[in-house]
């Protein structure tokens, strides 16, 4: 929620609150006032209208403060997906190159046993020779 959107809420929620203070002044002025009938009818309508007025004000201020505070639970929630997402995709990521590792030193460790197995067999080879294949080899 934004500067401007907090201080939004915070004026409606004071001009609530005044609202709901005048419609109690409105009240307490109604139930005080020894008038007589006709006086009593004619200020009855009239608070009536300001009460009703002051009612539909409290009422949308109710209304900005509820969609201000949908509108900050909207925008928390997709933050925390977006976070999820990231999070998901971060783990993936090492994952991969958990994987890529691994494999990289299997196949490493593959090559080496092949080295090996090729370097035993050549010298299996060179020690099966008859003698006068290496003495000529040597002279030569």
């Amino acid at each position: 929620m934004t500067e401007q959107e907090v201080a939004e809420a915070e004026a409606l929620a004071k001009a609530r609150a005044e609202s709901q203070q005048y419609v109690k002044n409105i009240a307490a002025t109604n139930e005080q006032s020894e008038s007589s009938e006709d006086v009593k009818d004619t200020e009855k309508s009239v608070k009536s209208k300001e009460v009703q007025d002051a009612e539909k004000l409290v009422k949308a201020a109710d209304d900005a403060v509820n969609e201000a505070k949908a509108k900050k639970q909207a925008e928390d929630e997709q933050q925390q997906a977006k976070a999820k997402q990231e999070k998901a995709a971060a783990e993936k990521l090492a994952e991969s190159k958990k994987e890529a590792e691994a494999k990289r030193q299997a196949d490493a460790q593959a090559a080496a046993e092949k080295r090996e197995r090729q370097l035993k067999r050549l010298k299996m080879n060179h020690q099966n020779r008859p003698l006068s294949i290496k003495s000529k080899k040597a002279m030569g």
